[in-house]
């Protein structure tokens, strides 16, 4: 996937040399982006640089490719690239959505401006929905705030006889988790529909729908009074709908619980990604919903409780 320069940026920016080496438009895009205070500006250029001389860069071995370039001067066309990006860069556009793609637990997606870019965290979530899977010939997931896919169409490759429903409320995310269900060939077992939990909960109690084997969600969980405080990078490029949920951010999370003896059977496992501050109360949530369920707590990279898990006694 060729990186995309967005015509909108309102910000310019141009190599001073006419014809820069890799390594030199590497130290100034970085000098510039330190500058600006851009979070994570080395790392941020070396993406960039790696995906103007080598290809789509995601998150793959943007080191061996500038080692590879280092020395080389950039081509007029690799020239122009590098410029756009670090031009949106500067404007605080995330990596990934200026790129297009990115990396995420042995898959690559689409990564699109107004849909949630994958995070490393909700990486761990994928390994602990494996390792917590029901031991069925083919267990069906539900995913609930499917944004990019990440999280059900990284368990469906792992997984090789799942299957995933996903919702959200957002149609963008919807086209884009289904475009990258058909870049990964997993669209035969994968399906997002646009609802909300209680409209999809809804739906599957009219039609008295087979209940699934797994619930799996990273919801939103951002308090609104905290919007307009979040860094640039997800206040301007993310939905607002994928990240806030209310006064106390428990607004999804709430109908995830509500809804779950409707979505999911007495033994599903249910695995939720929550604000730290919330991990003890949605334990107290999945714990009331019956007594069938074991509920704990598992920290995220940073050592933070991020995690909520109600697993079955018994599989």
């Amino acid at each position: 996937m060729v990186p995309r320069v967005f015509r909108n940026v309102r910000l310019a920016w141009e190599l001073p040399s006419s014809t820069p080496t890799v390594s030199e438009a590497l130290a100034e895009a970085t000098r510039v982006l330190c500058a600006a205070r851009v979070p994570e500006a080395e790392l941020s250029a070396e993406h960039l640089i790696a995906a103007a001389v080598g290809g789509p860069d995601g998150s793959g071995d943007r080191s061996r490719t500038i080692s590879i370039h280092r020395h080389r001067c950039l081509t007029p066309a690799e020239r122009g690239l590098f410029e756009g990006m670090v031009a949106q860069r500067l404007e605080r556009m995330p990596v990934q959505m200026i790129l297009g793609s990115w990396d995420f637990h042995d898959i690559t997606l689409r990564v699109a401006p107004g849909v949630l870019c994958p995070r490393p965290e909700t990486e761990l979530l994928v390994d602990l929905a494996l390792a917590a899977m029901p031991r069925r010939p083919s267990p069906k997931v539900l995913d609930i705030g499917a944004g990019t896919g990440a999280l059900g169409l990284a368990l469906l490759n792992s997984h090789l006889t799942a299957t995933c429903d996903a919702i959200d409320i957002d149609p963008s995310a919807v086209a884009l988790a289904t475009q990258n269900a058909h870049d990964l060939d997993l669209a035969d077992r994968y399906k997002c529909h646009q609802a909300s939990v209680a409209s999809f909960s809804e739906s599957r109690a009219r039609r008295d729908a087979e209940p699934y084997d797994m619930l799996v969600s990273n919801p939103p969980y951002i308090p609104t009074g905290v919007q307009g405080t979040l860094s640039p990078e997800v206040e301007r490029f993310e939905a607002s709908t994928a990240l806030f949920a209310g006064s106390d951010g428990l607004d999804v999370i709430t109908q995830i619980v509500a809804g779950a003896s409707t979505l999911a059977t007495s033994t599903a496992p249910i695995l939720l990604e929550v604000d730290v501050s919330h991990a003890k109360r949605v334990a107290q949530m999945l714990e009331a919903l019956d007594s069938t369920r074991i509920t704990r707590v598992e920290l995220d990279l940073q050592g933070q409780p991020r995690f909520v898990i109600a697993q079955p006694t018994f599989d």
